[in-house]
């Protein structure tokens, strides 16, 4: 069964019910990053009915199911940047905090986010630790979100190399021009550098130079999500002895996603390896408080 609520009201109603009930539960936007899979068995929730947004002063006033695209087109008619790049609603956003090209230069949606809302079995919290959840702690129905001055242009520098060591030379160069958006890839024994700058004249030799920012395409989620404590060395460590079907890192953040059958092989190199739809263990345990009868999946 799927059911849209059309305000908050009926969001607390609906988990209350199924909690009083024992029945299960999960909340879903219109986005394709959730990596875990809905069984037939569950009934579903999605908040895209509530929609309804406004910018003013530089600032996004959203409810959970406004679609972030056109949040970031009415933006840009505003000359403000929505540096969130996704391709669900706001709550979905929010729900899997995922870190995109943009992040480099303007964070995650966790980093845009001045005050995030959200609807448990019992009652409405305002706390942006729910950021990241999947939506296990709750519906995410509310936020505010901020955004920037648009540059009028934005310069892509790329380049690509089968020596790792190369990899590595291209990268510190890059990052030494902080970069407001910068991706690393692997894939078919080459390394692919992409990072975005507000200026074309930047003293790099050997680089094609394109308007644009480098964008990631996901099919289905990565296999793993591996943290690493040196991203650029780790990066070409994971790939060089794994060779991984594809594999990409966005500067900034020390994960790196990895499309690989060889996980095993990855945790006994000493990294943490992740499920991409996996919740980090102190929300878990918030839940217990938050939703201690389970009702949300």
């Amino acid at each position: 069964m799927l059911m849209k609520p059309k305000d908050e009201i009926e969001v607390m109603q609906i988990l209350g019910e199924y909690s009083k009930t024992g029945k299960k539960i999960r909340i879903v936007g219109t986005g394709t990053h959730d990596a875990r899979s809905i069984s037939k068995a569950e009934d579903v929730m999605s908040t895209t009915e509530m929609s309804d947004f406004s910018i003013h002063e530089g600032v996004v006033e959203s409810y959970a199911g406004a679609l972030v695209p056109k949040i970031r087109e009415e933006a840009a008619e505003e000359g403000m940047l929505f540096p969130v790049i996704y391709d669900g609603t706001v709550g979905g956003a929010l729900a899997q905090n995922t870190v995109s090209s943009l992040s480099t230069g303007f964070g995650t949606p966790y980093d845009l986010t001045e005050m995030v809302r959200f609807v448990t079995p019992r009652r409405t919290f305002a706390w942006k630790g729910v950021i990241g959840s999947k939506g296990m702690l709750g519906a995410i129905t509310y936020s505010r979100m901020k955004t920037y001055a648009r540059p009028n242009h934005v310069y892509i520098y790329e380049r690509t190399t089968p020596d790792p060591g190369y990899f590595m030379l291209y990268s510190f160069i890059l990052s030494k021009f902080k970069p407001i958006a910068f991706v690393m890839e692997y894939e078919g024994g080459k390394y692919n550098v992409h990072a975005s700058f507000m200026k074309s004249d930047l003293p790099i030799e050997g680089f094609s130079v394109d308007e644009g920012i480098p964008a990631v395409e996901e099919s289905g989620g990565p296999s793993a999500v591996v943290q690493v404590d040196s991203l650029i060395s780790d990066f070409r460590r994971i790939t060089e002895e794994t060779n991984p079907a594809y594999a990409y890192a966005v500067y900034g953040y020390n994960y790196v996603f990895v499309y690989s059958s060889e996980l095993e092989q990855i945790s006994e190199m000493g990294y943490r390896v992740f499920h991409r739809g996996s919740v980090h263990p102190a929300q878990l345990k918030v839940k217990k408080f938050l939703d201690f009868t389970n009702t949300i999946l």
